[in-house]
Protein backbone atom coordinates (compact mmCIF):
# COMPACT_ATOMS: atom_id res chain seq x y z
CA UNK A 1 0.00 0.00 0.00
CA UNK A 2 1.42 3.53 -0.91
CA UNK A 3 0.94 6.02 1.62
CA UNK A 4 1.65 10.13 0.65
CA UNK A 5 2.61 12.05 3.44
CA UNK A 6 4.32 15.26 3.78
CA UNK A 7 6.38 16.90 6.73
CA UNK A 8 5.44 19.73 8.94
CA UNK A 9 7.24 22.77 8.38
CA UNK A 10 9.08 21.22 5.24
CA UNK A 11 6.53 21.08 2.65
CA UNK A 12 8.11 18.07 1.14
CA UNK A 13 6.22 15.62 0.14
CA UNK A 14 6.78 11.75 0.05
CA UNK A 15 5.54 8.52 -1.42
CA UNK A 16 6.24 5.42 0.33
CA UNK A 17 5.32 2.06 0.55
CA UNK A 18 4.03 1.60 4.17
CA UNK A 19 2.36 -1.79 5.55
CA UNK A 20 -0.63 -1.10 8.15
CA UNK A 21 -1.56 -3.37 10.92
CA UNK A 22 -4.24 -1.73 13.20
CA UNK A 23 -3.24 1.66 13.86
CA UNK A 24 1.16 1.50 13.04
CA UNK A 25 2.12 2.05 9.57
CA UNK A 26 5.39 0.95 8.91
CA UNK A 27 7.88 1.26 6.12
CA UNK A 28 7.86 -0.80 3.56
CA UNK A 29 9.93 0.76 0.72
CA UNK A 30 11.62 4.06 0.19
CA UNK A 31 13.10 4.33 3.62
CA UNK A 32 16.84 5.59 3.00
CA UNK A 33 15.19 8.44 0.96
CA UNK A 34 12.78 9.43 3.40
CA UNK A 35 15.94 9.51 6.14
CA UNK A 36 18.30 11.55 3.75
CA UNK A 37 16.30 13.87 2.68
CA UNK A 38 14.84 14.19 6.16
CA UNK A 39 18.38 14.29 7.56
CA UNK A 40 17.58 11.78 9.66
CA UNK A 41 21.03 10.60 11.48
CA UNK A 42 22.21 7.10 12.25
CA UNK A 43 21.78 6.35 16.11
CA UNK A 44 19.43 8.60 17.17
CA UNK A 45 16.37 8.47 18.18
CA UNK A 46 12.76 10.26 16.82
CA UNK A 47 9.57 9.90 17.50
CA UNK A 48 7.03 9.80 14.73
CA UNK A 49 3.58 11.69 14.99
CA UNK A 50 0.70 11.33 12.94
CA UNK A 51 -1.06 14.89 12.76
CA UNK A 52 -3.41 14.95 10.13
CA UNK A 53 -5.09 13.10 6.70
CA UNK A 54 -6.96 15.84 3.89
CA UNK A 55 -9.60 15.17 1.55
CA UNK A 56 -6.98 13.21 -0.85
CA UNK A 57 -5.67 10.94 1.64
CA UNK A 58 -2.91 12.95 2.22
CA UNK A 59 -0.66 12.40 5.94
CA UNK A 60 0.52 15.29 7.98
CA UNK A 61 3.24 13.71 9.81
CA UNK A 62 6.09 15.33 13.10
CA UNK A 63 9.23 13.60 13.16
CA UNK A 64 10.79 14.69 16.58
CA UNK A 65 14.64 13.75 17.72
CA UNK A 66 13.96 11.84 20.71
CA UNK A 67 16.47 13.76 23.43
CA UNK A 68 19.71 11.65 24.73
CA UNK A 69 19.75 11.01 28.20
Amino acid sequence: MNYTFRLRGRGRRFEAGLESRGNVLRFRTDWDFFARVSRLKKGEKYSFGFLERDNEGEMTILVKRTPKH
